[in-house]
């Protein structure tokens, strides 16, 4: 048994086992991650096309908003831009 294995060459066992190497390690590896990318972007494509398009519902600035009033209710009251808040002078507030 012992002459069948020392029968063949040395550089034989080299190239087989750099050959396996390199077919386990790095062409499975990445066929196996390429198969796990392509899944997560149906699965992706499928939610989108299932919710549909997430957008902003207004694109422009909001001109109202609640303020709580004296009696403890809530009222809609529209936002002056120019008016100054805080308490920050007037030349610090942008």
């Amino acid at each position: 048994m012992y002459r069948a294995i020392d029968s063949f060459p040395r550089w034989r066992s080299y190239f087989y086992f750099i050959t396996l190497i390199f077919f386990l390690a790095w062409l499975v590896k990445n066929v196996f991650i390429a198969v796990i990318i392509e899944t997560f972007a149906e699965i992706r494509v499928q939610f989108q096309q299932m919710w549909g398009s997430r957008s902003s519902t207004t694109s422009t600035a909001t001109t109202q908003m609640f303020h709580e009033d004296a009696a403890g209710g809530w009222q809609l009251v529209a936002v002056d831009v120019n008016k100054p808040q805080g308490r920050a002078p007037a030349c610090l507030q942008v």
